[in-house]
């Protein structure tokens, strides 16, 4: 019963912890935006992403296989999975302003959806392609998280057509919610900017 707290609680820790601003900070360099692998990039070139992007992705993945080992059972599993994505998302150490998660996600799902992943993959990829192509779309919604939408999606709907088991359909439910709360802000802008449009 101890393990099945700790564990959830320990993932949401390990979450919290970035590559980012630590890097930064040893090149004298501030932090702007967020924590994840993409701004990572940016900020301090390709080369530190990538690092970023595997060590954000080892986030998601440790917890679910360390759950996994102590068989600890499904829900605990889950439940590790999504406190580790919640954690790079509101990360403690960095006053709960974190990335989208995305590469955390990755990271968990690959144990815990592993037949899905590919397929809801490759939907992201499509749908990030087409939103880039399009202009008019482009101009308002950027291809990145319109991607991984539809490959968040996606997974929840795969979950459900390969009849898995409740606690990983709730995991998949559970990791597309979580970027969608902390781009609320993004989405209520969007509209916004929608409706103005709308009343010219």
């Amino acid at each position: 019963m101890m393990l099945a707290v700790l564990i959830p609680v320990l993932a949401y820790l390990i979450g919290s912890l970035s590559l980012a601003p630590l890097i930064l900070r040893l090149r004298h360099e501030s932090m702007a935006g967020s924590t994840g692998a993409a701004n990572m990039a940016h900020l301090a070139g390709v080369k530190w992403g990538i690092a970023a992007g595997i060590f954000d992705f080892s986030k998601g993945l440790v917890p679910v296989l360390v759950a996994q080992l102590l068989g600890l059972g499904g829900w605990v599993t889950a439940a590790a999975g999504l406190a580790a994505v919640a954690g790079h998302i509101w990360p403690l150490y960095f006053g709960f302003h974190g990335g989208r998660g995305l590469n955390t996600i990755i990271g968990a799902t690959a144990l815990l959806l592993p037949r899905e992943l590919p397929i809801a993959f490759a939907v992201a990829i499509l749908v990030g392609y087409v939103v880039k192509r399009s202009k008019d779309v482009k101009s308002r919604v950027d291809p990145i998280p319109a991607g991984a939408a539809g490959g968040l999606i996606a997974a929840i709907l795969l979950s459900l057509a390969f009849h898995e088991p409740a606690y990983l359909i709730s995991y998949a439910l559970g990791v597309a919610i979580l970027p969608m709360i902390s781009g609320v802000s993004d989405l209520l802008a969007f509209i916004s900017t929608i409706g103005k449009e709308a009343h010219r």
